[in-house]
């Protein structure tokens, strides 16, 4: 059985725009688990209106402990197939869980499983990203979401600003050093053998550390050619100064902990800097 964590903080418009197609363009059912991470808003009264169960959080404990309180409730009640992760501001199309893992279902080492993600005008924001050694001049590494042989500069991570035009292009799986758990899908059995994401990181870094960490243990990271139209893809630009400043803190943090995993990658994988001496 699959599984399927949604993680909510004042999502009550987006919930009005995305969540009809979320559940109903499921191919399959899989088991639910709402968890609100102490909204402000009306997000909770949504979902129990229309009576969906949701563990709501007294405070709000960030992105990554959020999504680890989603798997450990799906692996405690049995879930054993793919553990999806989907925000709230993202569009599903008709089975895009089907569509999402059909090209790699053959693909026994495959672990981690990303998305196409569009913008609401169709340009590529995310197809697969990398990571490469240099560091900018607030002392992270640059991250960079990557389509066709170009990259995409991605702030903060994450934060696309500049796009890639026509999302017709990528139509194939590829491999990648990491991919935005904005939309992802994890195989229980790899979550099971590396562990939960790690919570040193409040909002950004954790989906790219588990990325590096998966291929330390012997798993593979895909992009899927599979489409999904991200609506508030570059919320960290107009966030309170706070939040930036954790943002900052969790890239930070990713620096000081990722080099020495960085050599387990494959070397097509591997940051620019650390790709080995020519003899």
């Amino acid at each position: 059985m699959n599984g399927l964590v949604y993680l909510m903080y004042n999502s009550a418009v987006e919930i009005a725009i995305c969540w009809d197609k979320l559940i109903l363009g499921l191919s399959k059912p899989a088991r639910l688990v709402n968890i609100d991470n102490a909204s402000t808003d009306n997000s909770v009264d949504i979902l129990d209106r229309a009576g969906y169960v949701i563990e709501t959080n007294e405070e709000n404990t960030g992105f990554t402990a959020g999504i680890n309180q989603g798997i450990r409730n799906l692996l405690d009640n049995g879930v054993d197939g793919w553990i999806f992760i989907i925000n709230p501001d993202v569009i599903c199309q008709e089975n895009w869980d089907k569509l999402l893992l059909k090209p790699l279902h053959k693909n026994k080492a495959c672990g981690i499983v990303g998305a196409k993600l569009v913008s609401a005008s169709g340009n590529i924001i995310h197809s697969g990203g990398q990571i490469v050694a240099e560091k900018s001049l607030l002392k992270w590494p640059i991250a960079y979401s990557v389509g066709g042989g170009k990259n995409v500069v991605v702030e903060e991570a994450l934060c696309v600003t500049r796009f890639m035009p026509e999302a017709k292009e990528f139509s194939e799986p590829k491999r990648s050093t990491w991919v935005t758990f904005s939309v992802v899908a994890l195989k229980a059995d790899m979550v099971r053998d590396i562990g939960l994401l790690d919570e040193s990181y409040f909002l950004y870094g954790s989906d790219m550390d588990y990325c590096v960490r998966a291929w330390d243990r012997g798993w593979e990271v895909w992009s899927s050619p599979a489409v999904f139209t991200h609506l508030r893809h570059d919320t960290i630009q107009r966030a309170p100064r706070q939040v930036q400043r954790k943002a900052k803190q969790d890239m930070a943090l990713f620096t000081s902990k990722e080099e020495m995993l960085w050599q387990q990658l494959p070397e097509d994988l591997l940051p620019k800097k650390m790709l080995p001496s020519s003899p």
